[in-house]
């Protein structure tokens, strides 16, 4: 994977940035919860493996933490322009609407 060309998304509780290749990439605040971003990709592979449709996580060891920052990898979700790339895995199903999503928050230790 190179940085060359990686286009930022969206700035906010993590800097999420688009690479060349069609990956997404998160990266937390200094200092931010690790644990929470471990947590972030085990469920995440764990909706993988029982196939719900949801953002997968690259098949790398991750969160690679670098001078305090957690970073993710991701598979670029979609390519619809009215939807963000970040977003839920473009599915409807997958919004903070549905129940799944709100049992993922809770498992993640992110009840807000």
């Amino acid at each position: 994977m190179e940085a060359d060309g990686a286009r930022l998304l969206r700035m906010g509780s993590n800097a999420v940035y688009r690479l060349t290749a069609p990956v997404i990439v998160r990266i937390s605040r200094a200092g931010a919860d690790i644990e929470h971003a471990r947590r972030t990709v085990a469920v995440a592979r764990w909706l993988e493996s029982v196939n719900y449709p949801a953002v997968r996580v690259l098949d790398v060891d991750q969160p690679v933490v670098l001078d305090g920052h957690a970073i993710t990898f991701w598979e670029k979700a979609c390519g619809r322009r009215s939807q963000p790339e970040y977003a839920y895995g473009c599915d409807p199903r997958c919004g903070p609407w549905h129940p799944a999503y709100r049992r993922v928050r809770w498992l993640t230790g992110r009840r807000e």
